[in-house]
């Protein structure tokens, strides 16, 4: 269903959507097709779960980015973003 989509409204989404979706649906379809054993294992593993939530909150962000939808407050009223890619990488250089 999501490629489905993807293939119909692809066209409204910038360029740099586009490829985040098609590397986080290359990751998402080479884990589906794994083993339930090798699923297991990914899901376990501390390292490799952050990864794949890291990957998905990558792509919602730059969907929420194409459409418009800004609800972010942060503490420095002077600092602007344009992307809430620019407010991930502010927050993980400040940790």
């Amino acid at each position: 269903k999501i490629d489905n989509w993807q293939t119909t409204n692809g066209y409204l989404l910038s360029s740099q959507t586009n490829s985040i979706y098609y590397s986080f649906i290359r990751k998402l379809r080479r884990i589906t097709e794994a083993s339930d054993e090798v699923i297991l294992n990914r899901v376990e593993d501390n390292e490799k779960r952050t990864e794949m939530i890291r990957d998905a909150w990558e792509l919602e962000l730059s969907l929420q980015n194409d459409l418009g939808i800004f609800a972010f407050e942060y503490f420095d009223p002077d600092m602007k973003f344009k992307s809430y890619q620019e407010v991930q990488k502010t927050l993980e250089s400040k940790t």
